[in-house]
């Protein structure tokens, strides 16, 4: 009875029963978890069964098997057990029931889709993102930005100018939780480092973002963008999350040109 009870509470604390039945794909890795979500066979890339996954003493543990890369496995593991854990952090479950409902709040246990563009998790589905809006940009100057780009260059010719990129409306058709999820197909090649998320100015009908011209060095200005994790879980598709809770705000997804501009609130 007691140890019924035991598996019982470590299951609930976990929140294994969202993984019954699921396969996780996670770097050069397939974790299959049976029905039970406490237990499950992990693949390579091509195929071979190079380990188990259990759970022990409330937690689970990856195994390898003898001949693999162990330090590599167990480092993808460790990476995938963070992010499960990170999203699940805001939900009690301390019952059976509270359990049960981690369901809702698993990205890592739903395969991102692999059509085009960009999508954010809803709690049970990743749905599609539209393109945000962009209206004609605006040129300016900065007199602080020019007194800096003369300390660097005195000869600069541009110094002090700035483009205004703006977005239509004050605020993003979509509003999503402090710790969304993205998933967002590249092409093979692509540097995924290269996507970012970063804050927006809230205007009285639109939003912006003002970048120097001759300080470009990145489509973001450096002090807008916010820190993430970024996961490549196949060769076209990366999981896209923040490091930390995001504050109240309009945001901006993207990694131009490859990767297309896309807008979210945070409410």
């Amino acid at each position: 009875m007691s140890v019924c009870l035991a598996l019982l509470v470590a299951t609930a604390c976990y929140g294994q029963n969202s993984l019954a039945n699921q396969t996780v794909k996670w770097d050069d890795y397939v974790f299959k978890f049976q029905r039970t979500g406490q237990m499950a066979q992990v693949f390579d890339s091509g195929g071979k069964v190079v380990g188990s996954i259990l759970m022990m003493n409330g937690d689970l543990q990856i195994l390898p098997l003898p001949g693999t890369d162990e330090d590599k496995l167990k480092k993808s593991f460790a990476d995938w057990k963070a992010f499960y854990a990170r999203s699940h952090s805001g939900e009690s479950a301390t019952t059976p029931a509270a359990a049960n409902s981690s369901t809702a709040g698993s990205p890592d246990a739903v395969p991102c889709p692999t059509t085009y563009g960009v999508t954010y998790f809803d709690g049970s589905t990743w749905k599609t993102m539209m393109l945000a809006v962009q209206l004609p940009k605006e040129k300016s100057t900065s007199l602080s930005t020019g007194f800096k780009d003369l300390g660097k260059n005195p000869l600069n010719p541009r110094a002090g100018e700035t483009v205004i990129y703006r977005y239509k409306d004050p605020a993003a058709p979509v509003t999503l939780g402090k710790s969304p999820a993205f998933c967002v197909t590249i092409a093979a090649n692509f540097n995924p480092s290269q996507i970012l998320i970063g804050t927006v100015d809230v205007k009285k009908d639109h939003r912006e973002i003002e970048q120097a011209v001759s300080s470009r060095d990145s489509w973001l200005p450096p002090k807008r963008v916010q820190p993430l994790d970024v996961k490549r879980v196949s060769d076209t598709v990366v999981v896209i999350t923040p490091k930390s809770p995001l504050p109240p705000g309009q945001y901006i997804l993207g990694g131009p040109p490859m990767v297309g501009i896309y807008d979210f609130g945070v409410e």
